[in-house]
């Protein structure tokens, strides 16, 4: 019995190991609520939503039709600009940003808080 249980616990701890992580993903924020997100002609996407008490603004940028990496080629991310677009055009951007976006209607996606469809697909 107690090699069993020894067993289990070594195969649950080797499985979690083995465990992949999510391909395309990235933590923005915590404990976020009123999440809209917006996504324009130039493949931008803003992300507005309010934590910590203040409204936020990100944009993101970047990693379009990322693949996995490898040894001879490095993972490609996101830009991420959370003053709303005063880093990249030195303006407050969120406030004329103009989406695109139509309302989702792919697949279920696992884990999703919110999604939209690009003009792209």
């Amino acid at each position: 019995m107690r090699h069993a249980l020894l067993l289990l616990i070594t195969v649950a701890l080797g499985a979690s190991v083995l465990a992949s992580t999510a391909g395309a993903s990235e933590l923005i924020d915590r404990n976020a609520t009123g999440i809209s997100l917006g996504v324009n002609s130039k493949g931008e996407a803003l992300l507005s939503y309010r934590a910590a008490g203040k409204s936020k603004h990100v944009l993101v940028w970047g990693a379009v039709n990322a693949i996995a990496p490898t040894r001879s080629r490095p993972q490609v991310s996101f830009k991420l600009d959370y003053s709303g677009g005063y880093g990249k055009y030195k303006q407050d951007y969120w406030k004329t940003f103009q989406s695109t976006c139509s309302a989702y209607d792919g697949p279920a996606l696992a884990w999703k808080v919110t999604a939209c469809k690009a003009s792209d697909g």
